[in-house]
């Protein structure tokens, strides 16, 4: 076994528990965060609260290229492709 705190957590969990209260402090107490990953094949939406609790979560599968397209619009910035979709 390992050398720790005595308490049975890690380093690791340390070093996350004090990220995770960095960040915390960085959000408002009745403020939520949305995350969105735009991959090529699955995309996926999350909001979470200031306690990192999921308030919501949504998932699609299509292409990345239609996403940008609707949330950017038809005038929208353009990829280094150009106007391909």
């Amino acid at each position: 076994m390992g050398k720790g705190s005595g308490n049975g957590t890690t380093r690791g969990d340390r070093k996350r528990n004090a990220r995770r209260e960095r960040l915390r402090a960085l959000l408002p107490r009745d403020g939520a965060v949305i995350g969105i990953d735009l991959a090529e094949e699955k995309q996926a939406i999350a909001v979470v609260d200031h306690d990192v609790r999921v308030l919501a979560r949504k998932t699609v599968k299509a292409r990345r290229s239609g996403w940008v397209r609707r949330w950017t619009g038809p005038s929208g910035r353009r990829g280094r492709r150009g106007s391909r979709p």
